[in-house]
Order: structure tokens, then sequence, then C-alpha cells
């Protein structure tokens, strides 16, 4: 999901990423994350690494956040395979010796498909609240043109 890798990337400290809107080769509109780098009088483009679907990228975030990630439970014993829904647990700040009250006051929890959807939904919410916005290009103007419009994520 490109606006969930974005927030992500946002919250890791990249800068200059927005959502480039283009059309793919069946013609249906796909969101791209995209951040640029600084170059020697250029700025440089690259894709934003896929936090929420590559173990390589939202992993290490998951251990340094310490994050918590467990299936829910079905509602029928039966049904497992039916209810696919996994279930984290970020901080939105972590005291030195909390009590349980103050863990439950910290906890921001999320669902999603797999776990490091959930994971990578937990950790933005922890950090930017109930809504992240992102900039957004359209296909012919992008990329020398100004945001468009804006893409704001609901958590």
């Amino acid at each position: 999901d490109a606006l969930l890798n974005a927030a992500v990337a946002k919250a890791e400290g990249l800068t200059h990423i927005f959502i480039a809107c283009r059309s793919d080769a069946l013609g249906d509109w796909v969101d791209t994350a995209i951040y640029k780098v600084p170059g020697k009088s250029y700025l440089i483009e690259r894709r934003v690494p896929l936090y929420s679907s590559a173990w390589e990228h939202g992993g290490p975030i998951i251990e340094r956040e310490k994050i918590d990630v467990c299936l829910t439970p079905s509602p029928n014993q039966y049904e497992v395979r039916a209810y696919h829904k996994w279930l984290a647990r970020a901080f939105k700040h972590a005291p030195l010796r909390p009590t349980q009250k103050q863990i439950n006051a910290a906890s921001v929890w999320r669902n999603g498909p797999t776990p490091l959807h959930a994971a990578m939904s937990a950790y933005i919410a922890s950090k930017f609240g109930k809504e992240v916005e992102l900039p957004c290009h359209k296909a012919n103007k992008y990329p020398q043109s100004r945001p468009t419009r804006a893409r704001v994520i609901a958590l």
C-alpha cells in the first residue's frame, strides 16, 4: 500500500515524500510512493521502501519500536481461516517503569490483513495520531510540479 509506506517513510524521517498518481499499462490509476534525496545540484527520485509488505524494511522498525503483533482470536474456533486479521500495538511514548495504566494510555492498537500491515499502521498512528497528510502529484505534472492535492490517511 503506497500510502501506508509513504506515511512510514515520513515517520522514519525521509524528506520530500509524495504520492505519484500515475496511469499504469491497463489505464488504471496507481499510487506510487516516491521520495527525493539531494544530489549535487538536483534531487534524485527513489521509491519508498515497502515497509508494509517486505520484512527487510518493516521488521527492523517492529524490533526497534517494540511493536507487539498477534493474530486476533476467531469468534468461532472452527473458522480460524475465515477470520485472518492481525492486531498490532505500538506505544506513543515509553515511560521508564510504566504502570499498567500508563501502558494502556500509551498504547495504540491497529489491525490489518498481514502482520506487517498491522504493525506499520500502529507505528504511524503512534507517531502522527489519527491522520497523516501527504502531498500528491498528478501524472503529467510530475515531477516538476507542485503538489496538486493532499492525501490524508485516516488511521
